[in-house]
């Protein structure tokens, strides 16, 4: 078969330069370009929480109960909810925020440090991502 090309559509510009470069090494290293979107952001996440944060701590009756199930497994006691036993199941996220709580003694540093783990969670997504993307 003869190498035949065919005419672009009108309105729809070819990819030229940096970005066509980015796309082909992106598509020749997938987890690579994936820890630079990791990097970028959990640095913009941090910068906006930083610099947004709030000046008062807002928050849920149900984000009160994950934080002081955090508390009560980093002080390694029984599931304590404001003092009183917890039957709560879910206890994944209360296990991943629990190292603040282990890191700082300062009530305003610990809920700080959740954010940041909040945002290395969500970041870390861009993983799985790539990796469910580069099958396709």
């Amino acid at each position: 078969m003869s190498d035949t090309r065919l005419p672009q559509a009108p309105g729809r510009p070819r990819a030229h330069g940096l970005f066509r470069q980015f796309a082909l090494w992106s598509g020749e290293h997938p987890l690579l370009c994936a820890a630079v979107f990791f990097v970028l952001g959990l640095t913009l996440r941090l910068l906006l929480s930083s610099w947004l944060g709030p000046i008062a701590l807002l928050a849920q009756p149900g984000e009160f109960r994950y934080l002081h199930l955090a508390k009560s497994i980093a002080q390694g006691g029984p599931l304590l909810v404001q003092g009183e036993p917890a039957q709560f199941q879910k206890i994944l996220y209360p296990l991943v925020i629990s190292p603040a709580f282990l890191l700082a003694r300062d009530p305003v540093v610990q809920i700080k440090l959740v954010g940041v783990i909040n945002c290395l969670v969500m970041c870390s997504m861009v993983f799985p991502a790539a990796l469910l993307a580069r099958k396709l």
